[in-house]
């Protein structure tokens, strides 16, 4: 029988073309949304773990207000005080801002909403002795004129080392000239996420973030060989001013981290929602193909049966060709995913959010989900034309008479009928009710139990519409409409299957329109009911702004455009 069940899929390979590309599509989108979102975890992390030093010194509750400003900081003795410290190798004082836009030639920020992230030049290990600021050309600042950058935006501005740029900061001084002397990047994965840098010496920091007042915003504290970094944390900030805490590299890691998984997460939803509707509607093709296959081989299972093969045999063998088909068809998915996956990040660099150093690597969890989908989806697909095929008579099917697809339309017709009436009550439920829960929880649930509904019952609610379509067909094309209708009316449950997937395709279009169009309208009134001014100035990412900018603003005419 696997030999007889082989032969037959090899026989038939060109049939199961359709099935393995909806395969196809949807594992794509499963391993594709676990390859990229470990591509940002490793790009992050890269960055994080390169720009964190061993203990790091910084205002209390410095992750809660990282879109507001401080004014809190720290005096030279109070870094000689931590320098003093147990288990202290070094320290070094902090002074940097994330709103210090570098300005391309347009006069326009080089980030599309990361962070322009200025720090005075700091030559010292990040945390575990790990690389820290690594210069990839030049050397480092010295002097109020000069300013590293990173490689990213050295390229962007088509400069090289010895020309000027101009950088945007929130200081008094606005919008500063400085001449490049080097690039540099933190860690060693060769990425800034999108952001860019602006790297001076520790009295330009001091002037451009703290007016040239002689203090410093935290510390980056090395600690001894063989120290524990969360003992010397504990001692460091036991000796620092109140308002103040010490963090250890591996705490602020899994904070930002954690941060950035929370606001990058919505791209592997998306990804799995795109995964979730292309194995929805790929279903629905999967078992009208097997629906088909079982039909064309209905007289080869008769002879099967005859020659004294069992329904269990039967059913294993066209569920090893579904098998072989979920293993083909996830296969090749996994290797879309990658390319996939490479060309979402391509996408994201070119809106800002580069992540070009980062490696794509094929991960246990990507490999797992997408064989487990695909090949699960699959099985199920074509369960149920495996079942039918077992328990159909060797006479009536050397005979063709269950081929009409007429039998079992009874439960169908009720399990149809139920399923689409609570999917539509708790899509009514979610839409004009006051659930305890997320409403979108029943909105979903409920528009996917109508879509299941409707095509569990589609044999009987596509008989009157062939009918029309009938009339229709006839009236136009003579016999070849008539034919269309017949062939159609034939086989009531393989014409609905075929109609179900393009019907929950368009339904799926159509929701995804509906919601773009009604955030769309939304946001749109928010904006026109709360808003009254007739411009807002701000930065790209919320940060302050300098003062001179208001200034400049305060002296444009009144009505100018």
């Amino acid at each position: 029988m696997l030999k007889a069940s082989l032969k037959s899929l090899w026989a038939r390979k060109v049939s199961l073309v359709l099935s393995a590309l909806a395969i196809v599509l949807g594992t794509a989108f499963v391993g594709g949304s676990f390859t990229f979102t470990d591509m940002l975890n490793s790009a992050f992390q890269g960055i994080v773990s390169g720009a964190s030093a061993d203990v790091n010194v910084q205002p209390k509750n410095a992750f809660e207000s990282m879109n507001s400003s401080s004014d809190a900081t720290l005096t030279p003795a109070a870094i000689d005080k931590i320098r003093s410290v147990d288990g202290v190798q070094a320290a070094y004082g902090t002074v940097g801002a994330n709103d210090a836009y570098l300005l391309g030639k347009n006069g326009k920020p080089m980030t599309a909403g990361a962070p322009g992230v200025a720090t005075n030049y700091i030559d010292a290990p990040a945390a575990g002795g790990q690389v820290g600021l690594l210069m990839k050309s030049g050397r480092a600042p010295n002097g109020p004129n000069e300013v590293v950058i990173d490689p990213g935006s050295l390229e962007k501005l088509g400069a090289e080392l010895g020309q000027t740029v101009r950088i945007y900061t929130s200081g008094k001084q606005g919008v500063v000239t400085k001449t490049i002397v080097g690039t540099a990047l933190y860690g060693s994965k060769g990425s800034t996420g999108g952001a860019t840098y602006a790297i001076f010496d520790t009295p330009t920091a001091q002037q451009l973030f703290l007016d040239g007042k002689n203090a410093y915003q935290g510390a980056w504290v090395v600690t001894k060989p063989g120290a524990d970094p969360k003992t010397v944390a504990a001692a460091v900030a036991s000796a620092l001013p109140s308002g103040w805490e010490a963090k250890t590299g591996q705490e602020i890691g899994e904070k930002v981290n954690e941060m950035m998984a929370s606001g990058l997460k919505f791209i592997t939803y998306m990804l799995l929602v795109f995964a979730g509707i292309a194995l929805l509607v790929g279903s629905f093709l999967i078992v009208n193909t097997f629906t088909i296959l079982v039909a064309q081989r209905a007289r080869e299972l008769a002879l099967f049966r005859a020659m004294g093969a069992s329904r269990g045999q039967v059913r294993l063998s066209v569920m090893i060709e579904a098998l072989v088909l979920g293993v083909i068809g996830s296969t090749l998915g996994l290797l879309f995913g990658f390319g996939l996956a490479f060309g979402i990040a391509k996408l994201f660099g070119s809106i800002g959010l580069d992540i070009s150093g980062a490696q794509m690597r094929l991960t246990l969890p990507a490999v797992a989900w997408t064989y487990a989908v695909g090949v699960l989806v699959t099985l199920v697909a074509a369960l149920i034309p495996a079942l039918r095929a077992s328990r159909v008579p060797p006479v009536a099917a050397m005979s063709g008479d269950f081929a009409t697809g007429q039998s079992g339309l009874g439960w169908r017709a009720a399990l149809g009928g139920a399923l689409t009436v609570v999917g539509a009550a708790a899509l009514l439920y979610g839409l004009f009710g006051d659930p305890p829960f997320n409403r979108m929880y029943a909105v979903a649930g409920g528009a996917v139990g109508v879509l299941l509904g409707a095509a569990a019952i589609s044999p009987i609610l596509g008989a009157p519409v062939i009918w029309l379509l009938g009339r229709i067909g006839n009236g136009a094309f003579g016999a070849t409409g008539r034919l269309a209708e017949v062939n159609s009316a034939r086989n009531p449950r393989r014409t609905a299957i075929t109609a179900s997937a393009l019907m929950v395709g368009l339904a799926l279009v159509t929701a995804l329109g509906v919601v773009a169009s009604s955030v769309n309208a939304s946001t749109s009134k928010i904006i026109e009911s709360n808003l009254r001014s007739d411009y807002i100035v701000q930065t790209m990412n919320g940060m302050p702004f300098s003062p001179a900018s208001a200034a400049a603003d305060s002296r444009i005419p009144s009505g100018s455009p």
